[in-house]
């Protein structure tokens, strides 16, 4: 707990009154309630007794009731009172009332009791339902989208490439685990590295593009050459493009020697098994000649599949409708039990609690709910408020969402991932850049706010906006 003065109640004036609240933001309680001046706290040093000064006047035909000395008008003085840290139940201040359900909502989600909410355990099917309530309580009106989750991934037998009608042998191929399935054929266009620049000089729609793996031995930055040599991302960009599908060969540097094929099960890496939307393939080198002009491919993942459910609730605009729908969302799954390249330490096979990634997120979400449920007379467009599932899985909670949402045009889209671990009252606005709208509306809301925003990005990242 804290103790601080403040005139918050009466900002213009020198009504200052001490308040005690938690080091979290949470229960905010006012201590001195009398007229004028209460500042300058300070504990002794076993913390029974509480000194403060005050010009509070307990004052007898002109002397102090106490003492029995003259009161002056304008008189400050020390005052010295006993400290009792527990009288009973006791009356919070409406300004933290948000972050004591922000907390109370963190705290339930992150027990040990949800088991980490992995796919699949009883304790994010109580988390759902958690959400649900909340959701229901705002006002809102509920409902669960099912879907099934990839929990392994082997390759069918009708996984079948031809370049230039030659069958290229099953072990000198490999579809990605991210690769849309099904038969497609197409002319071959090739697009260098398959950096941005690449796939912008090449006219590739309705054509398969051919990239090299990796980055060039100029970009030297670790992240850089994590980031844009990631095959999901070469397939994001070379769909972004217009390609139906996209081939990678290690050919870049012939002098070096070749990596192997990846592998096409489940590996537990953020954003990276959600369907790419275009086939997306890794071939050998001499299997795939630098020259080649036509593709036909066929791709079969078969997988094992395990139930979960996003739950979804909605706003219906009360005011003069504008077309369109907005949807706010957070993940509610996390990591279970631990394990895979997610974990900080695959190794520790224990509840992952997940308070940061993503019970902060799905508070967030609560919240908000909350606040435009109070005020949906006010509100233009419907509100969708989506707690996906399977964010860890590859965001495949938010891809059901899309591929079975039939309504209004979705006009845009707000995901909270891991927001709580503001430091420096600094804010990340990623995706700033993806709409030229945002910057326009986020930058007034910081200020407002009074924090300092770091506004910018496409928009490209590891979790459920990427859907979008």
């Amino acid at each position: 707990r804290i103790i601080f003065a403040s005139n918050y109640l009466a900002p213009r004036g020198p009504e200052f009154d001490l308040f005690e609240i938690n080091s979290d933001g949470t229960h905010l309680e006012r201590i001195t309630t009398a007229a004028g001046f209460d500042g300058f706290p300070v504990f002794s040093p076993d913390g029974k007794h509480l000194s403060f000064s005050s010009n509070r006047r307990d004052v007898v035909d002109g002397k102090y009731r106490v003492t029995g000395t003259p009161a002056g008008e304008h008189d400050t003085n020390v005052f010295l009172a006993d400290w009792q840290a527990d009288i009973g139940p006791v009356t919070y201040q409406p300004e933290t009332a948000a972050a004591d359900r922000y907390r109370t909502d963190i705290d339930y989600l992150a027990d040990d009791a949800r088991e980490g909410r992995g796919i699949g355990t009883k304790g994010l099917e109580d988390a759902e339902h958690y959400v649900g309530q909340q959701f229901q309580a705002a006002g809102l009106d509920v409902g669960h989208q099912d879907f099934e989750v990839t929990t392994d991934i082997t390759r069918g037998a009708g996984t079948k490439l031809a370049i230039d009608g030659k069958p290229v042998a099953d072990a000198d191929f490999t579809p990605t685990r991210f690769s849309a399935t099904g038969t497609f054929a197409g002319a071959i266009a090739d697009a260098g590295w398959g950096l941005e620049a690449d796939f912008k000089a090449k006219h590739l729609k309705g054509k398969i593009a051919r990239v090299h793996r990796f980055v060039p031995k100029e970009i030297e930055n670790p992240s850089e050459q994590a980031h844009l040599g990631d095959l999901r991302y070469k397939g994001f960009l070379a769909k972004q493009a217009g390609a139906i599908g996209l081939i990678v060969v290690d050919d870049g540097d012939p002098k070096q020697e070749e990596a192997p094929l990846p592998s096409v099960a489940p590996s537990g890496e953020i954003g990276t098994q959600g369907d790419a939307g275009i086939p997306v393939i890794v071939v050998k080198r001499a299997a795939a000649p630098a020259k080649a002009r036509s593709v036909k491919l066929a791709v079969e993942l078969e997988t094992v599949r395990t139930k979960t459910s996003n739950v979804i609730g909605v706003i219906h605009a009360g005011g003069a409708k504008l077309p369109g729908i907005v949807v706010i969302g957070a993940h509610v799954d996390h990591l279970g039990m631990g394990g895979g390249s997610n974990a900080l330490d695959p190794k520790v096979h224990a509840v992952h609690n997940g308070a940061d990634d993503n019970a902060s997120g799905v508070a967030v979400l609560l919240e908000v709910a909350r606040t435009l449920g109070a005020k949906k007379a006010e509100l233009r467009r419907d509100v969708y408020f989506v707690a996906f599932s399977g964010e860890e899985e590859g965001d495949l909670g938010s891809s059901d969402f899309v591929k079975q949402y039939k309504g209004d045009a979705i006009v845009a889209m707000l995901n909270m991932d891991m927001v709580g671990r503001m430091r420096g009252n600094q804010l990340h606005v990623n995706g700033g850049e993806s709409a030229k709208e945002w910057r326009e509306l986020v930058q007034p809301a910081c200020d407002a706010a009074r924090v300092e925003c770091t506004i910018g990005g496409w928009g490209y990242g590891p979790s459920d906006h990427m859907a979008f």
